[in-house]
């Protein structure tokens, strides 16, 4: 019997430690080390996703533990009261995480109402009002990792172009009859343009957009090192283009297309903004409109990279995977890599979300970015800091990413409404 109970008191240590670093980590933004290539900084959001995005399980797997622990004996022995007291201050760490991300709902409507106006829900049909408005309930939230795509029907792997499987997207739209005039919302995964699929990030947006009555098309590109940029763009402009041409089979609305995604997918979500109509993105099919009516970028890179900085994580990546190789000293290949370049007037109306904790996408940059493209564009222009949020915070159905996408689905229902009123569209 001695033998279990030194296993159970070790183990209450070990996991108390565990639980408590996790929790640490997501309490904290890491800033880095200035001039030096700093591996901790790529991996220090996705260490702190637990603690942040899957704080309820966790508290509830702590308590279990803690409440083991003192059944057997915790408070007779040294390494079991360790164990509990450790596991007793992650529960507190995580359950103050857990209450700042609850007055997220809160903090996205400010931004609305400030970028948008106090009444701009008034300006959204009711139907789609109530959809958007309907609060984020404890069932939305309580079950993370619970993806189930109830009410929606998914068209999985049509192909848009020449690239094959990298080539493919799903269309996501509400279950049943297919209707038609829906409004369309084009999603980029991230993934640094090196890794990532089309139906593994941003699920709870896209699955509350299509549930709402859009059709929704998330894609595969081409990535690096085998392909370079700009072949990323070029893929999502072609979806652009594939969308205006073949979305009314699905039952979307080809004049309305608002773009999103995550990360590298973020960047693209602005360059299709940015960038309309430069033949150069578009060999094959430069006379295609590819015009987005809105954008919602979810924690791009968004800061003045200096790429002669060779000491950066993210430049060392851009440079050596990303960039084509015979132009990764050309410091015009380096300001296509860069959204403040594109900076234009027409610019479409813009919903920036990015995590105040990011350590990849800092939010600087975003701030920086928000107050250049706001001086210059003529359509709205927002920035919402999530509080708390990491890279990748959206990927779970926690409480933070149901309120960042309660506001997202606010802001393109607003964008809907008055395109459609300017536009004379029933």
């Amino acid at each position: 019997m001695s033998m279990p109970r030194k296993l159970l008191s070790w183990f209450g240590l070990a996991f108390g430690l565990l639980w408590l670093a996790l929790a640490l980590i997501a309490s904290f933004r890491y800033t880095g080390r200035d001039g030096v290539i700093d591996p901790i900084r790529g991996y220090w959001d996705v260490m702190a996703l637990p603690g942040s995005e899957l704080a309820l399980p966790m508290i509830g797997i702590g308590v279990v533990v803690a409440a083991l622990l003192v059944a057997r004996g915790g408070h007779r022995l040294a390494s079991r009261r360790a164990g509990c007291v450790l596991i007793l201050a992650a529960v507190v760490l995580l359950g103050v995480g857990l209450g700042r991300a609850a007055g997220e709902s809160g903090r996205m409507q400010r931004v609305l109402e400030s970028g948008l106006g106090t009444e701009f829900l008034d300006r959204i049909p009711p139907e789609q009002r109530a959809l958007a408005t309907a609060p984020v309930t404890f069932g939305d939230w309580a079950r993370p990792l619970n993806f189930d795509p109830h009410g929606i029907e998914t068209i999985a792997d049509v192909s848009y172009g020449d690239h094959g499987e990298r080539n493919l997207l799903d269309v996501l739209r509400p279950a049943g009859p297919p209707g038609s005039g829906r409004p369309v919302l084009v999603h980029m995964h991230g993934g640094g343009y090196a890794s990532g699929r089309k139906n593994l990030s941003a699920l709870p947006l896209l699955h509350r957009m299509a549930r709402a009555g859009w059709v929704v098309v998330t894609i595969n590109y081409r990535l690096a090192p085998q392909a370079r940029w700009p072949a990323p763009l070029v893929d999502a402009k072609r979806v652009v283009a594939w969308i205006r041409e073949h979305i009314t089979e699905y039952g979307g609305d080809p004049g309305f297309i608002a773009a999103t995604g995550g990360s590298a997918g973020g960047n693209l979500a602005l360059y299709l903004a940015l960038t309309a109509g430069d033949a150069r993105l578009q060999p094959g099919f430069e006379t295609a409109d590819t015009r987005i009516q809105a954008a919602v970028p979810y924690y791009a890179g968004l800061e003045d990279y200096d790429f002669t900085k060779t000491t950066d994580l993210l430049v060392a990546h851009l440079r050596t995977n990303v960039l084509p190789p015979e132009r990764a000293a050309d410091p015009a290949a380096w300001a296509e890599m860069l959204p403040a370049t594109y900076l234009r007037a027409d610019a479409p109306p813009v919903l920036i979300v990015t995590g105040t904790n990011d350590a990849l996408a800092l939010v600087e940059g975003a701030r920086q970015f928000a107050a250049r493209l706001k001086a210059v564009s003529t359509a709205p222009v927002l920035l919402a800091e999530v509080e708390g949020g990491f890279h990748g915070f959206d990927d779970t159905r926690s409480l933070r990413a149901q309120a960042a996408a309660r506001g997202t689905h606010q802001f393109l229902e607003y964008v809907v409404a008055r395109w459609r009123a300017d536009s004379r569209r029933p």
